[in-house]
């Protein structure tokens, strides 16, 4: 190890990297001899990336949300590995470190969270800390003299886009925790509560604001003492702005587009700093918002007429969705002149003609008459292998055409069958279809079977085929169909080999049900989901138990009107309006309750869901028979039942965390939710009230 100069700033380089001055070689070389114990905390980012913030924020769940004593420094309680060492390191849980990970001992016990930031806003707080450290002897040096040093790679930890990379390819691991500098700017308290489970640290809403509060810009700019050694009055404050895009006061063009260059050489940098060019009309918010507007999908193509609030990159998730109240009306129509099938010489000459017949026009006095409509169009598609993949595969383009990332599709594997087909049959052509449709548009389909309930005698069959199919995409199982006068007992011995062999379940209860329903759901059927669920504001005693056990409620805003499952209720003052387009293109008009709004405040039960923090999500149910699009849902949440964009927004991450992935997948979805961008007309002015206020 040699100190070295290279014109300032000045640094010792220990194995090939430029450390401060300050640092111990010994220590330095102790570092990468440490082994992590199965309860170390790592905290691991490059220089100016919100390391401080985050070891902050560490510590107050640590404390059950206590700040830092005043007579402490965080590096007294979580130090930092390089500069202090192996020997002081050992002795505590919480560690940070700016090594790159291939540095690092690595132990898949340990817990490691990283946070990354755009390297523009990066390179500015760079330039500043690095010119009010009198060690680094660099108080006048210029942005431009170290924005030439930041892009080579020729500052303290060497290259920002190599350290990036080497933790890359950890970032979905279970142990790892991953955000960006952006997201913790903008969702903080979504973020501080994730990384509460992450630690499992069990905290309550008491603790949680004040975690917010001592982890605020404000509060940790009051004792500056606390994070950093002394700096020098007349330089910038260690914690300075903690803000985003500040680097637009000081990149050129020419900077600007050489770090965009950059940017391009690594997909996941692309999704989360994406749009930091200077041309942009809009303002955008690095790592928390890719504007749909302006970012191409290749997916779309001429023939498919977007909906007009459709979005192309995907950013959703939905639940709660039937294959086969999802086929296109076209394909559908289609096929029928093929076959020839009989109803098509009842003056059926034009789609328009035909679309009545397997959509609702106008509102249903139950869920029996609505489901009226499936027989008529199921005959067209049963039983035919090519027509099942192509429906599959047809769906999942629709999906990814709506920005849907992830998607749980469930059927009934023998009603598909038609004459001709067993169950397994269908599973398998319709698995073909999603598979060429994933592969094509980079969107995740898993199915759910469905149990019928006036055919109890299918249901263990169902249970034997989700478990036969679990490798090729199939999570779990449901129970549908009409609740009246249909029993849970002659299906709870299906659902119990279904517990026993560990497949997930939901069902069907509450929508034109009782709330008993749902009771009965989660006791005879040990549902861990429930589709709609609208019944339990009846009865308290239930909604508690849903509540208190985190029950997940797959709401559907149209189809609850459309089945009656709310009518009861309406207040007397709603208000019903109808025009919108098909997702291809299909304009439609209609008697349909495709909006329903009221002056009063709470009537849908999904307005004493979101009160209440109940555990629930939006999804479409059966979007070609209601002719709608998921994006028409959230549409209908936010412009009409007035639910607020955070509303929204959790309902995106509910579905989520409560959907039947594994826990490492479950949490990589999660991971890239966060960092892709949610819709912008629910997320945008929650980011941007945010961004003002930080």
């Amino acid at each position: 190890m040699v100190s070295m100069d290279i014109r300032g700033p000045k640094h010792l380089i220990c194995h090939g990297y430029m450390m401060p001055l300050t640092f111990s070689p010994d220590n330095f070389d102790s570092a990468l001899e440490f082994h992590p114990k199965a309860n170390t905390v790592f905290i691991g980012t490059y220089p100016k990336c919100g390391t401080t913030w985050m070891q902050n924020i560490v510590y107050l769940l640590q404390h059950n949300g206590e700040p830092l004593p005043s007579h402490l420094k965080i590096s007294d309680e979580i130090p930092w590995l390089e500069k202090n060492g192996s020997t002081y390191c050992e002795n505590h849980v919480a560690l940070k470190t700016h090594l790159p990970l291939h540095l690092l001992n690595w132990n898949d016990q340990a817990k490691y969270i990283v946070v990354a930031r755009n390297p523009k806003d990066c390179c500015v707080s760079y330039y500043h800390h690095t010119r009010g450290f009198a060690f680094y002897d660099y108080a006048h040096g210029t942005f431009d003299d170290f924005f030439r040093r930041f892009i080579n790679g020729e500052v303290g930890y060497g290259d920002f886009f190599d350290h990036f990379v080497s933790w890359q390819s950890r970032l979905n691991d279970r142990n790892v925790f991953f955000c960006t500098y952006e997201q913790l700017i903008c969702d903080t308290k979504e973020i501080v509560k994730r990384l509460a489970l992450f630690l499992e640290i069990k905290i309550d809403d008491n603790i949680l604001e004040k975690v917010l509060q001592y982890s605020s810009l404000q509060a940790m700019q009051t004792d500056l003492q606390r994070w950093s050694i002394e700096r020098s009055k007349d330089m910038p404050k260690f914690i300075r702005k903690g803000e985003i895009g500040d680097w637009r006061n000081y990149f050129n063009e020419e900077q600007s587009k050489l770090i965009d260059m950059k940017v391009e050489q690594f997909p996941l940098m692309k999704t989360l700093w994406a749009k930091m060019s200077d041309n942009n009309d809009e303002k955008s918010f690095p790592g928390t918002l890719i504007d749909p507007d302006t970012c191409e999908h290749h997916h779309h193509t001429s023939h498919h007429q977007r909906h007009p609030h459709s979005h192309h990159a995907p950013a959703l998730v939905e639940l709660h969705i039937h294959l086969d109240g999802s086929f296109r009306h076209s394909t559908l129509f289609e096929l029928a002149e093929k076959k020839g099938i009989l109803f098509l010489r009842m003056n059926l000459a034009t789609i328009e003609d035909f679309i009545p017949y397997v959509s609702v026009q106008s509102t249903c006095q139950s869920l029996a008459e609505f489901l009226e409509k499936f027989p008529f169009f199921l005959n067209i598609v049963a039983g035919d292998v090519e027509a099942l993949e192509r429906v599959a595969y047809e769906f999942v383009e629709d999906q990814a055409i709506q920005g849907v990332l992830y998607t749980e599709a469930r059927y009934s594997p023998q009603v598909l069958m038609g004459n001709t087909l067993t169950p397994e049959q269908v599973i398998v052509a319709i698995n073909r279809g999603f598979k060429r449709g994933i592969k094509e548009f980079h969107v995740d389909i898993r199915t759910l079977l469905c149990c019928i309930r006036p055919h109890p005698e299918w249901s263990m069959e169902v249970v034997d085929l989700a478990n036969k199919y679990r490798s090729a995409g199939v999570v779990g199982i449901d129970l549908a169909g009409s609740e009246h006068n249909c029993s849970y007992s002659p299906h709870a011995a299906a659902f119990e080999r279904a517990v026993k062999l560990g497949i997930h379940r939901t069902v069907h209860a509450g929508e034109t049900g009782s709330a008993d329903s749902v009771l009965q759901a989660i006791q005879q059927c040990h549902a861990e989901r429930i589709g709609h669920g609208y019944a339990i504001v009846d009865d308290p005693a239930i909604y508690e138990i849903v509540h208190s056990r985190d029950i997940h409620l797959e709401c559907c805003l149209t189809s609850s009107l459309h089945t009656n499952a709310v009518g009861k209720y309406m207040p007397t003052d709603i208000e019903k309006y109808e025009e919108h387009f098909m997702l291809h293109g299909h304009k439609t008009k209609t008697t349909l309750h495709m909006h329903a709004k009221s002056k009063k405040e709470v009537w849908h039960p999904i307005h004493h869901f979101a009160r209440d923090h109940i555990n629930f999500s939006l999804s479409c149910d059966d979007p070609s028979v209601s002719q709608i699009t998921i994006e028409h849902e959230y549409e209908h949440a936010l412009t009409d039942l007035k639910l607020s964009p955070a509303q929204l927004s959790q309902c995106v991450f509910n579905a989520a965390r409560s959907s039947f992935l594994p826990e490492n997948e479950k949490n990589q979805l999660i991971d890239r939710l966060l960092a892709n961008y949610l819709p912008k007309q629910v997320m945008t002015r929650q980011l941007a009230d945010k961004i003002k206020d930080a």
